[in-house]
């Protein structure tokens, strides 16, 4: 992963510059205790120095593994969460604020991950539902023009029986005027006989 931080920031020289400034008072503070009374002044102030710079290394390389190390995890983690990465963790050991602070990261992480996981299967089961749907609208479609083809064929088996029953109804017209005149004529021919 890239480092994001080139050089020291602002900060973290104010810290290294209070550390030193912590470390350097320490050493001048030997003299008032006493500690170095019968060395000779030279060494006496090689020695608070010494210890002053001794002291200040010491702090900071306390401050260091206490603050900066888990803060620059907490970092690294975050960049990479913010890039997509939602499988990174906090696993190093903290007390305190930072065990608090890497629980919750870790916790938050989790949440997310389920959600974006029910947001994958919601939208596998939408996709599953919306393609149920187009075959039961095709399927719906093959029927109503089904039943459109049973409707026009019936229509047309109605028109034709239509136009049958008007056929025997004029030929049973036909037949009721041809009995009518065979009727007539025969009344006739019996008058005529007689």
């Amino acid at each position: 992963m890239k480092n994001t931080r080139p050089g020291l920031k602002k900060s973290e020289v104010l810290l290294y510059s209070l550390i030193t400034l912590v470390g350097v008072a320490i050493g001048l503070v030997f003299p008032l205790m006493g500690y170095f009374r019968q060395a000779s002044l030279v060494w006496y102030y090689v020695i608070c120095v010494l210890s002053g710079v001794f002291a200040a290394g010491l702090i900071l390389w306390i401050v260091q593994k206490i603050v900066l190390s888990p803060l620059e995890e907490f970092l690294n983690a975050m960049e990479r969460a913010s890039q997509g990465d939602l499988n990174v963790a906090i696993v190093g050991k903290y007390v305190g604020d930072f065990q608090a602070l890497a629980h919750h990261f870790n916790s938050m992480l989790q949440s997310i991950r389920s959600s974006v996981d029910q947001l994958k299967n919601s939208s596998e089961e939408t996709l599953h539902l919306a393609e149920q749907l187009m075959q039961t609208i095709q399927q719906m479609h093959g029927a109503t023009e089904e039943v459109s083809s049973t409707i026009q064929n019936i229509s047309k088996g109605a028109e034709e029986q239509a136009v049958k029953v008007q056929e025997a109804f004029n030929i049973i017209d036909t037949m009721a005027g041809n009995i009518q005149t065979s009727a007539e004529l025969l009344s006739n021919s019996e008058k005529v006989v007689s």
